[in-house]
């Protein structure tokens, strides 16, 4: 998935920040990941990469996760990756949510229809629960300049998208096969953020990686809903 030249060292020149997020998306999710975006951001760094491969997981968590990235001050770049990733349903958001959304070939995202615990919900609360996320999903590709019909289509038709229709139909911006693939086309890149436009300068950028602690791996192993 990454580069050689990826570390876990400090960096104190310009750099790149990279998280993993993989496997269901629950509380300790967004806690790591809220983690990951302040650190880079009292850091220094240039821009956080995400590397992104969830079926899904909680709504609230994924609205936690939403919201991180939207107050951030520092580009976040959401990677839906290796090959034969996926972004699904609550995964949607969260790429979506980035400042760019990027997939690598033979990936997904999409498929992001709501359900309950048990599956399926009652015909009510379905509707109730779609148009809360397909509204939320809206705003973000509002946001974020993004197609929203194609998005809201995600959730109200449980539609999925190849890396090449996602492009196709201006949900994600780039399709790139590997890491450094990644940052070498995302040089030049303008980002809107909330204190103006930046210019990304991302070739032969050193990137580091930012773990999780020993604490937010056993309470993730915990809250895993196979494991409870």
């Amino acid at each position: 998935v990454v580069s050689q030249g990826v570390s876990t060292v400090y960096a104190a020149g310009p750099h790149a920040v990279l998280v993993e997020i993989e496997g269901v998306i629950q509380p300790d999710t967004a806690r790591f990941l809220a983690r990951a975006i302040d650190k880079a951001s009292e850091d220094r760094a240039r821009l956080l990469i995400i590397i992104l491969d969830t079926p899904g997981g909680l709504l609230d968590s994924t609205r936690d996760m939403v919201a991180s990235m939207l107050a951030s001050t520092i580009p976040i770049v959401v990677y839906v990756s290796p090959q034969g990733a996926r972004a699904a349903s609550a995964g949607t958001f969260i790429t979506a949510a980035a400042h760019i959304a990027a997939m690598a070939p033979i990936s997904n995202i999409g498929a992001a229809t709501p359900v309950g615990a048990g599956g399926d919900l009652p015909d009510t609360l379905e509707s109730k629960g779609k148009q809360d996320v397909a509204a939320l999903l809206r705003s973000i590709a509002e946001k974020r300049g993004r197609n929203a019909a194609a998005l809201e289509a995600t959730v109200m038709e449980a539609i999925a998208y190849s890396a090449s229709e996602a492009l196709e139909n201006g949900i994600i911006d780039v399709i790139a096969p590997d890491l450094d693939s990644l940052l070498t086309q995302l040089h030049g890149t303008i980002v809107q953020l909330e204190g103006g436009e930046v210019v990304l300068e991302t070739e032969g950028l050193e990137v580091i990686r930012i773990e999780r602690t020993i604490l937010e791996g056993i309470l993730g192993f915990l809250s895993n809903s196979t494991v409870v």
